[in-house]
Parts: C-alpha cells; structure tokens; sequence
C-alpha cells in the first residue's frame, strides 16, 4: 500500500534547522505541508488538538525543551489517536544505548542529521521514499545514518 505524504510536523528547538528543513523539503516536494513545534510540549498539543488534521510524518528531535523527544514518542504512541503516526527521531548524536532505546519505544527510524545541506536533502528523499512507501520499521534498517 503506497501512503501520500502530503503533511509533514517537524519538531526542532534550532530555528536554523527547522529553516534548513523547510528548504530541503521544498527542494523535494512543494506540494507538501510543513508544519512545525519548537518543543515537545507545543509538538503534543498540536497533535492533540481534534479540530487539526494529524501529519503523515513527523520528525521529532531527540533533544528538546520541555519534553524530549523519546518522552514524545512515548506519549504518541500510548495514545489512539496517534499510535499510527509514523515517527522518525533526529539527532546529530549516535548514542547505540539511546538508540536502541528509541526502537523499543517505537520510532519507526532513527535519523543521524548531517551537517551538510545536500547530504540533508538525499536523506530527506530516503526517509520520504520510505514512508511513502509505508515501510515501516525493521531493526536492520532502523538507523538511517548519511555518515555510513
């Protein structure tokens, strides 16, 4: 089953990286929504508010203000209305244990930002790609990381 990604929630406290996001993914595809959360307390607000349509995707940074991003995560996927939201973490840190822990708690990918903006832009593409093609999470493939 092939899944339209035409709504996507980025959760960011760096105002540079939600700027450098927002190009990437223009870059990509136009046509896509891009909505955005500076912390994870406005991030669960905005997707617990009924009268919004969910996002098809969302990328949580792993280190926010407030509530992090494996706390989101958590709380996403303990609620029904959100369980199904496919949830990428991204982070510049490379912490197995975190990691690991990550899955467990049912990120769909764990995403290593790169520091360079094309490398962003392929990575971006991959995650999409992915997504649209609703496939979602395996262990083997669960770390999609630009640097290897």
């Amino acid at each position: 089953m092939t899944v339209i990604i035409k709504h996507i929630l980025i959760v960011e406290d760096d105002l540079e990286d939600r700027l450098s996001f927002g190009r990437a993914l223009e870059s990509l595809d136009r046509t896509i929504f891009l909505e955005s959360a500076e912390n994870g307390v406005e991030a669960m607000d905005l997707l617990l508010d009924g009268n919004k349509e969910l996002p098809d995707l969302v990328f949580l940074d792993l280190k926010l203000p407030l509530l992090s991003g494996h706390d989101c995560l958590v709380q996403i996927r303990s609620h029904s209305r959100l369980k199904h939201l496919m949830v990428v973490i991204h982070s510049s840190s490379f912490d197995i244990k975190m990691i690991d822990q990550l899955y467990r708690s049912g990120a769909d990918y764990y995403l290593r930002k790169p520091q360079d903006y094309f490398a962003f832009i392929n990575t971006l593409r991959t995650v999409i790609s992915l997504a649209t093609a609703n496939n979602y999470r395996t262990r083997n493939h669960f770390v999609i990381d630009p640097f290897h």
